[in-house]
């Protein structure tokens, strides 16, 4: 049972964030809620960022701050940041976006006996201007009950998280092919359904050069994969979340047969898949904004192709 004024550790991961790392930090330490400890781990930055974190060194006993000797990729950059974490709450942050004043006093008042919440967002562009969307205007947010929400996709992103520590002992280690948020989230529904908050506590910052999430249209993007290296990618990760399924989960057998479906294209493997994909859309499709119909038609491509 937590206390009523728990420790919250908010862990900050940059990478080449000069342009708006300042603003972020800014809306954090103006946070209504006090009792937080700020952790930055920088990824080995190659532009100011380094420079603007040396500035913020004694600035406040409650930041901490920390680089990387060499790059080590977001998600190993945050695992590191959640494992000198010593509060009772988590909340993982970005380095562009700006936090609603309330942010951390509203998430820990609904905090109860949830194991992870997350909340909804506000769109901003490169300069701040507000799209007039919110994040749930474009992907669908629930509070997720079912580790096969996880099975392709799933909506509650990091930026907007607050989970409580007891999770991270079961999602350590982070694997590498899996975002860290994605990881949180799955691993918490083996246990406890996720609960989201429809508030938008947070101006999420879209441009050419975010990690995840939501992407700016004509925004440059990585070397596309061939389809062979894509698949592979698709039955490692979708192997990873059966094997973190515990075997006496009751979805745990819906997870061997999806792996199986993801082995080969056979016809046998190709109609297993696409039922598996009817059977369970209601759970595996429930983040995507799709009409019954778009989520019907779906399905049936997943007979044709990996998803």
């Amino acid at each position: 049972m937590l206390n009523s004024h728990p420790l919250v550790s908010i862990i900050l991961a940059s990478y080449n964030g000069a342009s708006f790392i300042k603003t972020q930090i800014d809306s954090i330490m103006t946070q209504n809620y006090c009792h937080f400890e700020l952790i930055i781990t920088d990824d080995a930055s190659t532009d100011d960022t380094d420079t603007i974190l040396n500035g913020l060194r004694n600035a406040d006993s409650r930041i901490t701050i920390l680089t990387n000797h060499s790059n080590l990729g977001l998600t190993a950059n945050f695992a590191r940041g959640f494992a000198l974490a010593t509060g009772d709450l988590i909340a993982p942050c970005d380095q562009d976006d700006i936090w609603h004043p309330d942010k951390l006093s509203r998430m820990v008042a609904q905090m109860g006996d949830h194991e992870l919440i997350y909340h909804d967002s506000t769109l901003i562009n490169a300069s701040g201007e507000s799209l007039h969307q919110n994040l749930s205007d474009r992907k669908e947010m629930w509070g997720f009950d079912d580790p096969l929400t996880y099975t392709i996709g799933g909506s509650a992103p990091g930026h907007a998280m607050l989970f409580k520590r007891e999770l991270l002992t079961r999602c350590f280690p982070f694997p590498d092919n899996i975002p860290f948020d994605y990881w949180l989230g799955y691993v918490a529904t083996l246990q406890k359904p996720i609960q989201f908050i429809p508030e938008a506590l947070v101006q999420y910052r879209m441009h050419d050069n975010n990690a995840f999430g939501v992407k700016v249209k004509g925004a440059n993007t990585h070397r596309r994969s061939s389809k062979n290296e894509s698949n592979e990618k698709l039955r490692a990760k979708l192997q990873t979340l059966a094997d973190k399924c515990p075997n006496d989960h009751p979805r745990k057998p819906a997870f061997k047969a999806l792996v199986q479906s993801y082995q080969s294209f056979s016809p046998a493997n190709n109609l297993k898949r696409m039922m598996l994909f009817f059977r369970y859309r209601d759970k595996i499709l429930q983040y995507k904004k799709k009409s019954a119909w778009r989520k019907w038609l779906f399905c049936v491509k997943t007979f044709f192709r990996l998803q």
